[in-house]
């Protein structure tokens, strides 16, 4: 993990000749500034042993903000006029992919373009609504998995007890014959 002052020369201005101090605001952008506070406070979370909660908090705060922006019909439109009318050829994405390092066929790089010259501030609210509802049943799924796992025990007991019971009560029949099939 970064220290707070190479995170700060990290994210400082490159047009600046001054050199930046852990203390100073003069930061590149407000997202630089986040991260670098952000970073400082995870490595004081690491070494006074708090396991980088504060990174976690600080990931889950960004994509609280995030989801709170693209929810904003203004920016729904925003994006969508930014890609029907500034979408990148498939030339385009295919290098800019090669830049990255992920190779991309052409093929895949029309379907891309396809679908950003396509998209609509309907379907990207659709898809927002979708994505926020698979992500909380997810939520859901994973406490009804942490509630079995911490009291898995107590359900194979009750489980045991039910068979025990049922097994108990169920009449047995002496002397009457087995009917065959």
């Amino acid at each position: 993990m970064p220290s707070t002052s190479s995170a700060s020369v990290l994210f400082s201005n490159t047009n600046d000749s001054t050199t930046t101090m852990p203390g100073s605001n003069l930061f590149a952008s407000p997202m630089a500034s986040l991260l670098t506070n952000g970073l400082a406070r995870a490595g004081s979370a690491n070494s006074n042993g708090g396991g980088g909660m504060a990174m976690d908090s600080l990931a889950k705060s960004l994509l609280m903000k995030l989801v709170q922006k693209i929810d904003e019909e203004d920016t729904q439109k925003t994006v969508c006029q930014f890609l029907n009318n500034n979408a990148a050829n498939e030339q385009q994405l295919t290098q800019y992919a090669s830049i990255v390092g992920v190779p991309l066929s052409s093929e895949q790089a029309s379907k891309i373009v396809s679908f950003a010259t396509n998209l609509t501030s309907h379907g990207l609210k659709k898809g927002v609504s979708l994505t926020k509802r698979v992500l909380k049943l997810a939520q859901i799924g994973l406490k009804f998995v942490r509630v079995v796992a911490k009291y898995r025990h107590l359900i194979v007991y009750f489980m045991l007890l039910g068979w025990i019971k049922s097994a108990n009560l169920r009449p047995i029949h002496v002397n009457v014959p087995v009917k065959k099939r």
